[in-house]
């Protein structure tokens, strides 16, 4: 039997399709190397973009931590400050109880826990009188009135280069008479709120104005005549200097 292609073509036959195979795999080798080299090109792009995304953001994170840290205030405060007292007419079991209005001072220490908490203790003075109306009588009770006090302190964001803050907390009022015999101290103790704003004038050194109110049981001096037994407020406006350290 006759081949169906003669020797010689057979060779050319096999020849032509070894060359159509190698063409073949370099075509797919050729296919194959470039979508690898785009692969690695994509890749590469992407770690690219991803590091400086990177150094971007770490980049923030530390300006920011560093504005933060060149903002913070120091730990310490002193406050000097002038203050008025403020009383209020009280009127309980036929006792009527007002004390007059005075000025006094105000020192106080302040410690920041952070930006946005602080703890502080203060030091009321005041010159004053108890005054008394009862039905046996009119009684007046010159004092000196001190107050002893500590509060935390919640600082409000600032507004135009002023920092405002509230506080609240508690302590004691001490009623000392004066020019008087028979008639001892008494203590009360007191709840105390408030707040105010402290102005920059150089470094480290503050205007500071506020309000506080102090509630407190009306003073009897454990007389029984009066005894109003009833809490009363008195308003404690004052202004000074905050010194920073």
């Amino acid at each position: 039997m006759q081949s169906p292609l003669p020797i010689g073509g057979r060779s050319a036959y096999f020849f032509f399709l070894r060359k159509l195979l190698i063409a073949m795999s370099c075509n797919d080798l050729a296919q194959i190397h470039v979508r690898q080299s785009a692969c690695i090109e994509w890749w590469g792009h992407k770690e690219a973009v991803l590091v400086k995304r990177s150094l971007l953001f770490f980049s923030v994170l530390i300006i920011l931590s560093l504005s933060c840290w060149a903002q913070e205030e120091p730990r310490h405060q002193l406050t000097l400050q002038g203050s008025g007292f403020l009383g209020k007419t009280t009127t309980s079991s036929g006792v009527q109880s007002e004390p007059t209005n005075s000025g006094g001072f105000l020192a106080g220490y302040r410690f920041n826990i952070n930006n946005w908490i602080a703890a502080e203790v203060d030091y009321d003075f005041f010159s004053n009188s108890q005054r008394y109306a009862t039905s046996s009588g009119n009684f007046r009770k010159q004092t000196y009135t001190h107050g002893i006090t500590g509060a935390g302190v919640l600082k409000l964001p600032a507004f135009h280069g002023i920092n405002t803050f509230a506080l609240a907390g508690g302590g004691a009022m001490v009623f000392h008479p004066r020019n008087s015999t028979g008639i001892e101290s008494q203590s009360r103790g007191t709840f105390v709120y408030g707040g105010g704003a402290d102005v920059p004038l150089i470094k480290h050194v503050a205007l500071r104005a506020q309000y506080r109110g102090f509630v407190y049981k009306v003073p009897d001096f454990n007389v029984n005549q009066l005894k109003a037994d009833k809490f009363t407020h008195a308003a404690v406006p004052s202004a000074g200097f905050v010194f920073k350290f």
